[in-house]
């Protein structure tokens, strides 16, 4: 919070950022649980989809969250409201659009790749040597 405190941002500003931070990360950790991951496998769907949607949908927001780190960075230094450079940024509300019609038209989802059930092989008493 000093480095903000000495740019002149406002605290409650800060406050967000950092709660925001802590919260999210930078891998948006609460969606990578895995508690997510047994669901996904449950669903048939690979792990490779939870990594990406997050990307898609997260981190491509963040500079639309005022109180997120990326959107605090983005007005600090623009000196620009985030509601006046949003309609903008059209990358960063059109993306998570897309990711959600493509995973609900089953479009870029990787389906979990099942192994063939294992076949008993019966045992065959045999000698030393290998003779039946």
């Amino acid at each position: 919070m000093g480095v903000g405190v000495g740019l002149g941002l406002p605290a409650p500003l800060i406050a967000g950022a950092v709660l925001s931070g802590a919260y999210f990360g930078d891998k948006m950790s609460p969606l990578s649980d895995t508690t997510n991951t047994a669901s996904a496998k449950d669903r048939g769907l690979a792990p490779e989809n939870l990594s990406r949607v997050p990307e898609d949908a997260g981190t491509v927001v963040d500079p639309l969250v005022p109180w997120g780190s990326g959107g605090s960075y983005q007005t600090a230094t623009l000196g620009v409201p985030t509601i006046l450079y949003a309609p903008f940024a059209v990358f960063c509300w059109v993306s998570p659009l897309v990711t959600i019609l493509f995973g609900y038209m089953g479009w870029t989802i990787k389906p979990l790749e099942r192994e063939a059930p294992a076949v008993a092989v019966p045992l065959v008493p045999t000698d030393s040597i290998g003779n039946k």
